[in-house]
């Protein structure tokens, strides 16, 4: 696949580039769907595995340079559409198959395919003050995957779960130094 700059021309008159494509259809970082690609962005920026370009139909998000397959899921409390006061936090932590890009089917026993999760939280409670480029607001948490197995057949976990498996949170510095090291 390639990797476009942003720079580039669709063909025809008065066509737009790449980059007019990107800023009408992903700047909104609040945007549940959105938001999780920008945090596997920022975990294989963290672990520096920003090589090729993402896959999303993968089995899981990212490998770390020792090989380690990571899956990021993201949450935050506010959300670009009105959101619900109280609303709780949480993660799917689902099982699922392997699709197979040949056959165009999914296939084998649903699972879990990484040998860790990262949950990305995006911490801001202030609708004012909301930026999702602010990387102290950003906070995660990896959970090896055999602790989500010993849930069975959960299919989300809240943040204070999140919290309790993976202890401590990780700043986006300390996250760095985590999983850039796996």
């Amino acid at each position: 696949m390639n990797h476009y700059s942003g720079d580039e021309q669709f063909f025809g008159e008065a066509a737009p580039s790449v980059l007019d494509f990107w800023r009408w259809a992903f700047s909104d970082l609040t945007n549940n769907t959105i938001r999780g690609v920008l945090a596997e962005f920022l975990v294989a920026h963290a672990a520096g595995v920003l090589d090729g370009v993402r896959d999303p139909w993968a089995t899981y998000d990212l490998t770390t340079k020792k090989g380690l397959k990571l899956e990021v899921k993201s949450s935050g409390y506010l959300q670009s559409w009105r959101d619900t006061p109280g609303r709780q936090v949480s993660f799917t932590i689902a099982k699922s198959r392997i699709f197979d890009t040949e056959a165009g089917k999914y296939v084998g026993e649903p699972k879990r395919h990484a040998d860790s999760y990262v949950f990305a939280m995006h911490m801001e409670r202030d609708p004012k003050r909301l930026n999702p480029l602010d990387l102290s607001a950003w906070w995660f948490w990896v959970v090896p995957t055999q602790q989500l197995d010993a849930l069975g057949d959960q299919k989300t976990m809240s943040l204070s779960r999140v919290q309790q498996l993976g202890g401590e949170g990780l700043s986006w510095v300390r996250l760095r130094e985590v999983v850039g090291g796996m």
